[in-house]
């Protein structure tokens, strides 16, 4: 009788609803949460049709590293970027993401990480993310952001577990991924520009450009593809980015991204319907403005009655394009510290260009620095700038250490620490060959091996705890001497590093094939140009039949949609007799001309002998050639790689250009060529690059010439001799030998006439 009672109890009490809805929780009490009924809701009343608004993003974030991210190798490493906001961005509630990874090397216990925004430290962390890569969420404080121009520096002191050699040294790194680097802002609207001043404050898109999204209605004629080259370079200097991204659409319907500017360029006519609210004022004078409509957010339009009222409007962007600056600092985000660019004897403080003074206590310190040259420095077999080197090091350290100097990447002087009961470097001259140095702007890289007894037993916590042994000063200075002044064609490097020989010249000839792709790799290039140089080159689009040899050209187009007469003046393909493109790669004589293209010997004897003679003397094959021959055309190895190609034609003008076998690849290889890490590659008279490689291909000319660039002197001409003289051996070897022959002979007319003279 019981247990019937019992379970019909039980039944009962498991059917009441609070018992059905809310299962047994063990939970703690603090997280109970008390889930509430559902309110009622009212029957829906009609009030009348509601016009649709516009969808406001919430939030904002923006990135700020390029693709590339940031990788601290060694012990001690600093980098610093600029980034821009609107004043409704600088006020709003923000915060800082990053993703972190590191080697397993490193000991958290003595490693650190530390983020400054405008000076204030955002935070101090111990580098302990060798799991995997880590999120890191710091809160930036009220009034630290500000309107425009913003500085981030990212410092990284990492020493190793258990090591305390130099060589334990390159086990360390810590990587910052740039992807998961925002700074997240919340408000609504952020995202929207509201003025040309706020342009920088686009930010970068997802793959670490700037992307720049063109409309170009009449986009078949020559004057919408001149004005379409000219704004692309001032967006580039205006938005101040390390690098942009441009891409063509034929419509206004695509909503902005992260990242991204609308721009849409055209006559007052040819303006769409949704711009119809600024055709009125740009059909009577010229326009450069964002629009106002909810739908375009970020859209740039660029107008006037005329092209020559819209090449008006486009100079508004950046007043000052045309002028040469005499520092690049701050023309980039990248380039938050200032570069000089440095045109004659000059000594400039390393504080000046962003170095700090230091007290270090591990076993291998560096920093770098940058400075500028002008296009035509040519100095580069010859001279010597010099590191005054003010700072000191303690008795612990043991001969064997040394100071190293890189420029561009190369090692470019060593200076041995020989006494042993510590020393300074008071003020004192190290000498720094200049072969190195070129044209555009140069990386200076100085770092300090030091070798202890301490580190040879390396104690537990010495890694870390280890008392100063090196103290770097920002007194320190560079020193440039004067340098010949003289242009040398073909030279990449100045092309890629100034933009010479266009930039200042009136009204660059422009040769953009047909296709779509051809217009946009040429906006591409042309932007890059400008990122480089800091100034715009006046391009204007013409046909094949108005270039003129006799004067400097770019063209741009892929090979099967330029002219033989075309390939043949750029030197990039052999043509076959018939005058038709050869299949690549193939050819009765492709080994001979794969050859001469990539510099590999050919097996003679005497070839041979002159390597091995360069080699020896650190000197280039070249340098010991009295007649060059003439460069032959360049066979792509690649139907898929870009090749930027130049040439100085017999009729004196000089010719860049850009092409590609594939024309489906143009924009690919195009974009992975301008990047900035490959774009300080491009050298010689031949660089290519495919969309999967790595590393530039760069062959450098047989035979130079030179162009006067300065007014005719005897000091710059005796600094242009001395360094002819030091890059043609066999030509100052036989002229020295000339002037001896000529004293003997003198000496022997002077000694013949004292002796009739008795």
């Amino acid at each position: 009788m019981m247990r019937p009672l019992l379970a019909s109890c039980l039944a009962a009490f498991v059917a009441t609803p609070a018992f059905s809805q809310v299962p047994f929780d063990m939970s703690p009490e603090l997280n109970l949460q008390v889930m509430p009924s559902e309110p009622e809701v009212a029957p829906p009343t009609s009030i009348g049709p509601v016009a649709p608004t516009p969808d406001i993003p919430t939030g904002l974030n923006r990135r700020i590293l390029l693709q590339t991210g940031i990788r601290f190798e060694g012990e001690i490493g600093t980098r610093a970027f600029d980034f821009y906001l609107t004043a409704a961005q600088a006020a709003a509630p923000a915060n800082l993401d990053m993703s972190v990874l590191n080697s397993i090397v490193v000991a958290p216990e003595y490693s650190e990480f530390t983020v400054t925004l405008n000076g204030t430290d955002l935070g101090t962390m111990p580098i302990a993310y060798a799991i995997g890569p880590a999120d890191i969420r710091l809160s930036v404080p009220e009034g630290v952001l500000a309107s425009g121009r913003n500085r981030i520096a990212f410092t990284a002191d990492q020493r190793h577990r258990t090591d305390c050699s130099v060589e334990s040294t390159y086990e360390l790194w810590t990587e910052v991924y740039s992807a998961e680097t925002v700074l997240e802002l919340d408000g609504v609207g952020l995202g929207r520009l509201e003025s040309l001043g706020e342009l920088p404050a686009i930010g970068l898109g997802e793959n670490g450009a700037t992307q720049i999204q063109f409309f170009i209605p009449q986009i078949d004629t020559k004057e919408a593809s001149t004005a379409a080259l000219r704004l692309a370079q001032y967006l580039a200097l205006a938005l101040k980015t390390p690098a942009v991204d441009i891409t063509l659409t034929d419509t206004l319907a695509d909503i902005p991204r992260s990242g991204m500017l609308t721009v849409m360029v055209g006559t007052a006519d040819a303006l769409p319907a949704q711009l119809s609210d600024m055709a009125e004022q740009a059909a009577g004078e010229p326009v450069a403005e964002l629009s106002a409509r909810a739908e375009l957010p970020n859209t740039l339009v660029v107008s006037g009655p005329d092209w020559a009222a819209i090449e008006t409007a486009t100079r508004m962007l950046v007043p000052a394009a045309q002028d040469g600056r005499a520092d690049l600092g701050g023309m980039r985000s990248d380039l938050p510290d200032s570069v000089p660019v440095i045109s004659g004897r000059t000594s400039v403080a390393l504080s000046e260009l962003g170095v700090e003074t230091l007290a270090f206590n591990g076993r291998r310190y560096h920093t770098a620095l940058r400075f500028a040259l002008p296009s035509d420095f040519y100095a580069n077999m010859y001279s010597e700038a010099e590191l005054v080197l003010d700072a000191a090091y303690s008795s612990s350290v043991l001969p064997g250490s040394q100071l190293e100097i890189y420029v561009n990447g190369q090692i470019a002087s060593v200076v041995p620490i020989l006494r042993t009961d510590g020393g300074a470097f008071r003020m004192s001259r190290l000498r720094i060959p200049m072969t190195n140095f070129r044209p555009g702007i140069n990386e200076m890289y100085i770092e300090t091996v030091l070798l202890t007894d301490e580190d040879t037993i390396c104690p537990p916590g010495l890694s870390g705890r280890a008392p100063a042994r090196f103290l770097f000063s920002a007194d320190s200075q560079l020193a440039v001497p004067d340098f010949g002044r003289i242009a040398k064609y073909p030279s990449l490097s100045a092309l890629a590093g100034t933009g010479a020989p266009y930039v200042g010249a009136n009204g660059v000839p422009v040769l953009v094939a047909e296709g779509p792709s051809s217009l946009q790799a040429a906006m591409m290039l042309m932007s890059r140009l400008a990122l480089s140089s800091g100034m715009v080159i006046e391009a204007d689009v013409v046909s094949e039949a108005a270039l003129d040899p006799g004067a400097a050209a770019i063209l741009v187009g892929p090979m099967g949609n330029l002219s033989p007469e075309i390939l043949n003046r750029g030197r990039v393909v052999e043509l076959d007799a018939s005058g038709s493109l050869p299949v690549i790669g193939t050819g009765e004589n492709a080994l001979e001309r794969w050859q001469e293209a990539t510099g590999v010997s050919s097996g003679n004897m005497f070839e041979n002998a002159q390597n091995w003679i360069a080699e020896q003397l650190n000197l280039a094959p070249e340098n010991f050639w009295l007649f060059r021959r003439d460069d032959g055309a360049y066979l792509p190895q690649s139907r898929d790689a870009a090749v930027l190609s130049q040439v100085a034609q017999p009729e004196g003008g000089i010719w860049t250009m850009l092409t590609i076998p594939n024309d489906e690849a143009f924009v690919a290889a195009t974009r992975r060529m301008i990047s900035p890490a490959n774009w300080q590659q491009v050298a010689g008279r031949v660089s290519a690059i495919g969309v999967e490689d790595e590393t530039m291909l760069v062959l450098q000319p047989r035979s130079t010439i030179l162009v006067p660039t300065q007014p005719l002197s005897f000091s710059n001409l005796r600094l242009v001799a001395a360094n002819w003289m030091s890059t043609n051996v066999l030509g100052y070897a036989l002229l020295l030998a000339g002037a001896v022959i000529f004293l003997t002979i003198a000496t022997s007319l002077l000694l013949r006439a004292a002796r009739r003279t008795k």
